[in-house]
């Protein structure tokens, strides 16, 4: 699917560029051909006033127009290749001047009747000439030459153009495809990361899906067995659908982070006071299982942003440090203020997390011990879920490992808005 998907965006990118570009060539070849018929119907015109001068010296007469044309830009000598010619009122050639360099003129004297026909005064291609005339006193001057030249100044305008174009084509293929490739990359990614996602989710229900199927399987073949004597099963199905509950919630979060439609109810919180209240109810667990339970909390340390969601976010990470803690069992938990913003630390006992471990731990489904956080109940949700309410909240969230152990950290600016 991103294959043609790219596919698709490169031919978008190709059929904008190269319509673009071929409107332009276009433009450009139709400019250069004006001119270039312009710039022929000038040059002929001077011709024929240079043959009407000549031909009115010839006859003893002032010249009607000016005795040299004006240099039109061309190196060659404006008076070669051209054909000249005087017809009286009948048709008749009165005078002519071959300065076509051909002995054999009949081809030039073959279209005249069809030239004196033509009601246009200049034309660029009739049956292979390209000629202008002149009616004055009951006569036709006329000046003629092959349209050669003509012809092949316009196949190679378009053999450039068509040059140009294939180039560009290929420069903007490579283009698009580079571009195609580096803007499908995000596409890439969270297509990548949905598919891990649905295989992760699906591999996580099926475990207690098949354990409740089991349970009920036993409880129907033992059916004339008592309440109490099943009590086991009906147990084990009530934790693992409790487990799948507490699942389908967090990929329901999850769903909702992804949709932007968490809603938040910001207001004016100190922070120092919502985690006291969250390591109280720590505290008997704390005591439950041996450790060392400390912390160092700033006074005052007001910011603007959800209750519930900061609730969650600290009950994450101290539920995490709790189960992962290791060697002297000990979590310490701190709440400051600096340079304006607040953040609060839980940092616990234990082996060091490794680098390339440490930039997966907010990854959705990552768990870095899969057998043992299975054990301990996790689904490895916790941490991605943080991430995401810190995300939503403009907060940030990271991680911090060193010998004594990992310190996980949650930096606030409190500048969210209503």
């Amino acid at each position: 699917m991103l294959k043609k998907l790219q596919r698709k965006f490169m031919l978008i990118i190709l059929a904008c560029v190269m319509s673009v570009i071929f409107t332009v060539l276009m433009i450009f070849i139709f400019i250069n051909i004006n001119q270039y018929r312009n710039s022929t119907r000038d040059i002929m015109k001077s011709e024929l006033y240079f043959f009407i001068n000549e031909f009115s010296d010839s006859q003893g007469e002032e010249p009607r127009f000016f005795k040299n044309p004006p240099e039109m830009g061309f190196e060659k000598d404006i008076h070669e290749g051209y054909y000249y010619v005087c017809l009286d009122k009948n048709g008749n050639i009165k005078q002519k001047l071959n300065n076509t360099g051909e002995n054999d003129t009949l081809k030039y004297e073959s279209i005249l009747r069809t030239i004196q026909k033509d009601e246009s005064v200049f034309s660029a291609n009739l049956e292979g000439f390209r000629y202008f005339k002149l009616d004055m006193n009951e006569e036709t001057y006329l000046v003629l030459s092959t349209n050669t030249e003509d012809t092949n100044y316009f196949l190679r305008l378009f053999v450039l153009s068509f040059v140009i174009f294939f180039l560009s084509f290929a420069a903007f293929f490579a283009i698009s495809l580079y571009l195609s490739g580096f803007v499908l990359k995000p596409v890439k990614k969270a297509w990548e990361e949905q598919e891990r996602f649905v295989a992760d989710a699906s591999h996580e229900l099926r475990t207690p899906i098949s354990i409740l199927l089991a349970n009920m399987n036993i409880l129907k073949e033992n059916k004339e067995d008592t309440v109490k004597g099943q009590f086991k099963w009906i147990e084990s199905s009530t934790t693992e659908a409790l487990r799948m509950q507490r699942l389908v919630e967090s990929l329901l979060l999850l769903a909702k982070s992804d949709n932007q439609s968490l809603v938040f109810k910001l207001e004016d919180l100190d922070l120092t006071k919502l985690v006291e209240e969250r390591v109280l109810s720590f505290e008997a667990l704390a005591f439950e299982k041996k450790i060392d339970f400390s912390y160092e909390l700033e006074e005052k340390c007001i910011l603007r942003s959800d209750a519930e969601s900061l609730k969650q976010i600290l009950n994450i990470l101290i539920d995490n440090a709790f189960k992962y803690c290791e060697g002297d069992k000990r979590v310490f938990i701190k709440v400051s203020k600096k340079s304006g913003n607040i953040s609060f630390e839980v940092e616990s006992s234990g082996t060091p997390i490794p680098e390339d471990v440490a930039g997966k731990l907010f990854d959705r489904f990552y768990r870095a011990d899969k057998e043992r956080s299975r054990d301990k109940g996790g689904y490895g949700l916790g941490l991605a879920i943080a991430y995401t309410l810190c995300r939503q909240l403009d907060a940030r969230i990271g991680v911090r490992t060193s010998e004594a152990g990992n310190t996980f950290w949650v930096e606030l600016s409190g500048n969210k808005k209503a």
